[in-house]
């Protein structure tokens, strides 16, 4: 029986973002490993600004995988960290590639201490050409 208490809202919020660092980190034969640093706003449940660290390999045959560290702080200065990881499809002709991610969330805030040890899932699309992206992000308390 599902936990009563549980709730899980349907795009809690999008995060638009833009990259403001790359890093390449190792090259192989069949991979590459990334550093991407971003830079971007959040709308939906609670508003604000995020910056994140994600880990990307890019494989040959395009597609990817990432791991992630994200730290938010709301419009009231709430702040909120999270990781987590997840995998990229190969990028279309224009350059943007859809991703699907998982993680964890915490926070000190009083006012948001139910985001304390929830689980989010997201989806949406990165722009490899212009370094944009726009994440939706469901999360379940």
């Amino acid at each position: 029986m599902a936990n009563k208490s549980s709730r899980s809202w349907r795009n809690s919020i999008t995060i638009r973002s833009k990259v403001t660092l790359n890093r390449i980190l190792e090259i192989t034969d069949n991979s590459v490993k990334i550093e991407i640093n971003e830079k971007g706003t959040i709308t939906g449940r609670y508003s604000g600004n995020q910056i994140a660290t994600i880990d990307n390999t890019a494989n040959q045959d395009g597609t990817s995988s990432w791991s992630g560290k994200f730290m938010q702080i709301t419009n009231k200065g709430d702040m909120i960290v999270a990781t987590g990881s997840g995998r990229g499809e190969p990028p279309n002709s224009k350059g943007i590639l859809k991703i699907r991610g998982e993680g964890d969330m915490w926070t000190q805030s009083t006012k948001l201490a139910n985001l304390n040890g929830a689980k989010w899932t997201c989806e949406g699309e990165s722009n490899i050409r212009n370094g944009s992206s726009v994440i939706r992000v469901d999360i379940k308390e």
